[in-house]
Order: structure tokens, then sequence, then C-alpha cells
């Protein structure tokens, strides 16, 4: 029951997060956007049944950090940088998660799925290149790592063919 209500609190933040984006309260971002990610931390404790205890840890590490690389960067623009390599450790956390707990069946999908992944990294690197100055090389090693981490999660997906698997590996895309 308890996960219910933190998924009802969740999806309420989430909207009021959007809602003060959108009319540029600073004071309900400000408060909306940690609150989300709380409230996610709080289902994953929560969880009692997780893959792996090793696992649920790494995810959860990942969403810790994730609080902060938010609270980072809603911060004033000189804190960009920071939360940006915050980012980027939180996505090793997932990335370590997806690795260490399955075992992988590397398949002619899983090559498929890396050409892919890729294929569309080099496509948005390409056109981001021109415009990303002294960030080019941050940029970059931050997309290797996001991309790494979508393919990582499907190949978690392949190999257990799990419902939730498939959800981390939607979440990974949407990096």
């Amino acid at each position: 029951m308890l996960i219910k209500v933190l998924t009802f609190l969740t999806a309420a933040c989430a909207y009021f997060y959007i809602r003060a984006e959108n009319r540029g309260s600073q004071i309900g971002v400000y408060l909306s956007k940690p609150l989300t990610v709380l409230s996610i931390i709080a289902i994953a404790l929560l969880i009692d049944n997780p893959i792996s205890s090793f696992y649920k840890y790494l995810i959860i590490l990942g969403l810790v950090f994730s609080l902060f690389g938010d609270i980072f960067l809603m911060l004033p623009s000189d804190h960009f940088l920071a939360g940006l390599l915050i980012f980027l450790i939180t996505h090793l956390f997932y990335s370590a998660a997806f690795a260490f707990t399955s075992e992988f069946h590397y398949t002619w999908y899983s090559l498929v799925g890396f050409v892919v992944l890729y294929a569309t990294g080099r496509i948005l690197f390409a056109i981001l290149k021109p415009h990303l100055g002294n960030f080019r090389l941050l940029v970059l090693v931050y997309m290797i790592v996001i991309l790494t981490m979508s393919w990582l999660a499907f190949n978690r997906w392949l190999s257990t063919e799990h419902h939730a698997s498939l959800l981390a590996f939607a979440g990974a895309l949407f990096f």
C-alpha cells in the first residue's frame, strides 16, 4: 500500500514540477523536482523482492546521485559542470547494476542494438559538435557512458526477458 501512495506522490510531484517549469516558478521547481526523486528513492528502498541486493543498492546509489545532479543543475549556471559530472557517476552506477547482476548471452540482437545505439550517438554528436565549444570531450564521454548504459540495459532485457528489465531499458533510452 505504501508503494502505491509513494507512486501517486511521485506522479503528483512530477506534475507540479512540470507545472512550475512552465509557469517559471523557481520555488516550485526547487521543491517539486527533488521531492520527485526522493519519492522514487523511497520506492526503491521499499522494494522487498529485488533482482539482488547488489542490484538494488546500485540503483539506489544511482538515484541518490541523480538527486544531487538535479540539485546542481537547478543552481546557477556555474554549477552545470558539477551537475553533469554527478550525472556521469549516476550512469556508471546504473551501468554496473545492469552489467554485474545478470549473465549476458550475446546474440545478433545484442550486436544490432549496439550498432543502432552507437550510430544514433554518432549522428547526435555530429549535430551537437559545432555548438559544444570547450565541452566537446566531456559531452562525448557522457554520450558514450549513456549509450553503454543503454546497451547494457538492452542486453539485460535480452538475457532475462523480464518486464522490469524492459522498463529499465526504456528508462535508459529516455536519457
